[in-house]
This record gives C-alpha cells, structure tokens and sequence, in this order.
C-alpha cells in the first residue's frame, strides 16, 4: 500500500514526460541545425499548456488520476497527426478526414477512460513506464550523438580567414556589398527548354544597368547548405572540412555558414553585416550584426516541430499567407534597412521564391496551392500530390513576379548609392520540376545545378570574369579587385549529392551535358 502511495506521487510527472517529449524528438532529428534554446523554450511552453489541460480535465471530472491519463493520451496522439495524415490523401478533404479521425480517436480515448477504467493506478503504471522508456531513449540518443559526432572545432577547418586578412589592404574605399539569393531561379536556357519561358526582358535589363551575366553558370552544390558554406568560405567543401562520406551530420556545414570566412574578414574591414531573408530558417545560421525577416520565426524547429500537429494543416491559407507577407516585405524594408547605417554594408538577402510553394501570380497576385503548406520541389513535390504541369506552370509565372520586384529593388539600391558598391545575384541552385534524389539523371542535374549568375561593380570593368564563373570565386573576385587580396582563382567545379549522402560528392560537368545534347 505505501509502495502504490508513493507511486501515485511519482504518476504526476509521466503527463509532463510525454508533453515535451515531441520537443526532444524534434531535436534529436536536427541536432546539427537547431539552437537548444527553441528546445527550451518550446518544452517550458508544453509544460505550462500541460498544467493548463490538467486543470480543465480535473474542473470539469473532479478525478485527477483519470485527468492524467486523458493529457497525456491528447498530447501522443496530437503529436502523431503526420503519421495519421498518410493514411488519407494529400489535398485539403484529405487532411480534414485525417483531423476528424484523430478527434473521433481522442474522444474515444477519453470516453474509454472515464467509462471503462474502474483502477487507474495499472494504466498510470503503464503510461509512466513508457515516458520514461521514451525520455530515456531520446536523451541517450541525444547525448550519443553529441559525443560520437565530432564537435566543429574538432574538424580540420581550414580557416583562411588569417591568410586573407593579411594579403588586404585596409586603407581603400569600401564599397557597399549587396549580395541577392534567388532561390531556385533557373539559368536562361533551362528556362526556355524546360519552362517554355524566353528571359531576354530581365537580363535584357541587367546588361543595361552594365551587369555582367555568366551566361554558363552552374553552382558548385545542388543543396543550398552545401552551396552557401562554400560560398562564404570561398572555397569547396572537401577542403574546408575532413569530414567521412558517410556522414550525415551537417552540424560542421552550418558552422561553416555561421562563422565563415567572408563575414570574419568584412568585420574585421569596418563592414556592418546585414542579413534578411523570406524564408527564416536560414537566419539562424549566418551570425551578422543585423538579422530580420517578417513577423514570425519560421526557423527549423518550429517548422518541424508545428507539422507533428494538425495546425499547419489546417490552417495552411494563413501559413500562405504569412509566407505571401515575409517575400514582399524582404524586398521592401532591404532599401529602408540600409539608408539607416553609415557603415560599408555587407548585405546578404536570402529570397525562396522562384522556388516552391508558389504563391504569386506573375502581377503579384495572390496564389494558394491546394494542399497543406510546405517549400517541397523535386520527387518531395510529387509526394504532396504535385504534378509536373503544376510545377512549371507555377514556377514560370511566379519568376516573372520574382523578376519585376528585383528590377524594383537594384533600381532602388541605383538610385540610393552613394560610393561604390557591388551588386550581385544568384540562386543557390536550379529549380527541380521533377528531380529524384535518389536517381538523378543527366538531364535532371542540368535542371538542378544551372543558374542565374549576375554581377556589378561601380567601375564596370569585368576582365577577372567569364562566362563560367561559378559562386565559389564570387568574394575571391571582389576582394582581389577591391582589397589587393592576389587570391588564387579555384577551378569551377559542379557537385551533386543526396540529402541522405551529402558528402558524398559526385562532381558533374554541367556545360558538357547542354554541348552534348545539342
């Protein structure tokens, strides 16, 4: 009796136990991309909801023992929505069925609980077995993946950012740097073989504000992690990091994009670093001294962590809406955000569109796709019941928008400038109509890796370039012709990976793909 006495003390805690054990799980997936403290904040929030739910339940049955049970039966199957959502079809009835069959289960649940349990102590017993079973499980996995992968600090770095800072000459005007990433946005060619779109008026008008547009370009990673650590380290990945090709951990890549070469050597040069982005999970990952996107943080924790619940599910119009928002107010509030600083400026602008969800109309109008929200493309864009036809049609006319707001926006950076500056624009990687991950074919790692490349310097002079230049010598160009760096320029090379094999690094030959098929 005194054993069952000081049990029902400890029944307390297995409510609490499976409330933040979808938090834990969340980052036991992402170790390598989230900040503990979303963790934190995330499982103090689901402790006080816990403790909120447990005073309803007992108001309204007076029986705490059998309010225990019910919470936390609400937060298992709650937590479970994705698995239940496969059982239905991917279109909106589908996640309404899926949401009315967890109802029907909850209420069920607890209807079996109040009716049909006369002693609650055997379930009680049960249910805090298996939290701490679950809790265990996840802390070791947790604890063991932070022991067995290799901090950053443990891999061979091969930080040039010393090297660099010694072949600069620091006494030269600086000019401001504005660096535009257009997600997915596809080179002219691809454009006009695979999207039916001919893009003579945009680039027309690049070349006309005395742009330098590498007519082959390919990026150097058909992931955009990949890409943005070797861009900002002006270098490839297999020399930045010792890392096995095995490896799944992508913790070293996103240190190699929070603590980079390019932003160590601007500080150290008096730049102010400004970094905005419409798709804000990235914001985490660049450490700059201003960092913004609209309204809400939409970083990778409470992407993953909200799409383990019915929420944006149901309410995918107003995740559309918010993503409607962040893209318009990222190409307007950059002009504004830079007239505010005296300092030589090194902005880096992150933009998802043209890439999935579209969302716009090529006159900016409002576009809702007809399922649950998400920024899927390749065979991921198939899975959620998206079609070929769908994608390029989609794609094509919300690049079009994509193209008249970044006129709008150099036109505005044209007209504010008052010393030098440099502009340049790029997507990270191609658009994916119907890219397989698992099996990418030739003429689908064409689609994938070509991409829109543009430059401008003040001077216009661009002998350093041709029509090849891919991202990785980007800065090693601009600090050679403004700084006197007499940095090597590498060989451009293209690589493609899976997400499941991201170092494992199969180089392609982007260009002699397009010569041989024509």
């Amino acid at each position: 009796m005194l054993r069952r006495v000081h049990l029902n003390k400890l029944f307390w805690v297995y409510p609490f136990l499976f409330a933040i054990f979808p938090a834990l799980s969340v980052y036991n997936d992402f170790t390598d991309q989230i900040h503990f403290n979303y963790v934190l904040y995330a499982s103090l929030a689901l402790v006080v909801f816990c403790l909120g739910l447990l005073a309803v339940f007992w108001f309204i049955t007076k029986d705490i023992k059998k309010s225990r049970i019910s919470v936390a039966f609400l937060f298992l199957f709650t937590f479970m929505f994705n698995v239940i959502n496969l059982i239905f079809p991917d279109t909106r009835f589908g996640i309404y069925l899926s949401f009315i069959f967890l109802c029907l289960i909850v209420v069920l649940i607890i209807y079996l609980i109040y009716k049909k349990v006369k002693d609650p102590y055997v379930l009680e017993l049960g249910l805090s077995i298996v939290s701490v079973t679950l809790m265990a499980i996840i802390l070791f996995s947790v604890i063991n993946h932070k022991l067995l992968n290799k901090s950053f600090a443990d891999y061979t770095w091969q930080s040039t950012s010393t090297v660099f800072m010694e072949k600069l000459y620091k006494e030269v005007e600086k000019p401001d740097i504005y660096f535009i990433v257009l997600d997915g946005y596809a080179r002219h060619d691809v454009l006009f073989d695979i999207y039916d779109h001919d893009n003579t008026q945009f680039l027309n008008y690049l070349e006309e504000k005395e742009f330098y547009v590498v007519d082959k370009s390919a990026s150097n990673y058909s992931q955009t992690r990949l890409y943005m650590a070797s861009l900002l380290n002006m270098d490839y990945i297999d020399n930045l990091i010792d890392v096995d090709p095995k490896s799944r951990d992508l913790s070293p890549i996103v240190e190699l994009i929070k603590y980079n070469n390019v932003t160590t050597i601007l500080n150290k040069l008096g730049y102010k670093t400004v970094f905005m982005s419409s798709n804000s999970e990235f914001v985490d990952f660049i450490d700059s001294d201003y960092s913004k996107s609209y309204l809400l943080n939409q970083n990778v924790f409470n992407q993953v962590f909200l799409m383990k619940t019915p929420l944006p599910y149901l309410f995918s119009d107003l995740k559309y809406n918010l993503h409607r928002k962040s893209i318009n107010y990222t190409f307007e509030s950059l002009p504004v955000k830079i007239e505010t600083l005296t300092e030589p400026v090194f902005v880096f602008t992150h933009i998802l569109p043209p890439h999935p969800p579209f969302v716009f109309d090529e006159d900016g109008n409002k576009t809702t796709p007809d399922r649950y929200y998400t920024t899927y493309d390749g065979n991921a864009w198939n899975r959620i019941g998206g079609t070929r036809e769908e994608y390029i049609e989609g794609y094509r006319s919300q690049l079009k928008y994509v193209n008249k707001r970044t006129e709008q926006l150099i036109s505005e950076i044209f007209n504010k400038a008052e010393k030098p500056f440099v502009i340049i624009i790029q997507s990270d990687h191609g658009p994916s109509s119907e890219f397989d991950w698992s099996d990418a074919s030739n003429d689908l790692l064409v689609e994938r890796l070509s991409t829109l490349y543009a430059i401008y310097y003040s001077d216009e002079e661009y002998s350093s370039l041709n029509d090849t230049t891919t991202p990785v010598n980007t800065f090693r160009l601009i600090f050679n012709k403004y700084f006197g760096s007499n940095l090597t320029i590498l060989e451009d090379k293209s690589f493609f990976s899976t997400y499941e094999h991201p170092y494992e690094f199969i180089e392609v030959d982007v260009n002699q793909i397009l010569d041989k098929a024509e």
